[in-house]
């Protein structure tokens, strides 16, 4: 019996990794401390930020999130799942890569 790739798409991961190196941006945080699994608050995530936040996820994947719909997701999985979900012609899957700020606290 032939064995299935359990690795994710290359686009299902970069739409994770963008959704993670965003969060560490947006809070000044090394990238390896954001999780997947974690709610926004509990990662320090505030209103005030989320607006930012919400705006870079929107320039770099194309995919407008309101703040109601993140505090609805709770965690950046699901934002990441809520974006690869989101409608063809959004934009999604086509943004350029974003450098994220090296050594930022």
């Amino acid at each position: 019996m032939p064995q299935h790739d359990t690795r994710p798409e290359p686009d299902h991961q970069r739409v994770e990794d963008t959704v993670l190196d965003l969060l560490a941006e947006i809070l000044y945080v090394e990238r390896d401390t954001v999780r997947s699994d974690t709610e926004f608050t509990a990662q320090g995530l505030d209103s005030i930020l989320a607006v930012e936040y919400l705006a870079q996820v929107h320039e770099a994947l194309g995919v407008k999130v309101t703040l109601e719909e993140l505090h609805d997701l709770g965690t950046p999985g699901a934002l990441a799942a809520r974006v690869r979900q989101a409608p063809a012609g959004t934009g999604a899957g086509h943004a350029p890569h974003r450098e994220g700020r090296e050594g930022a606290v």
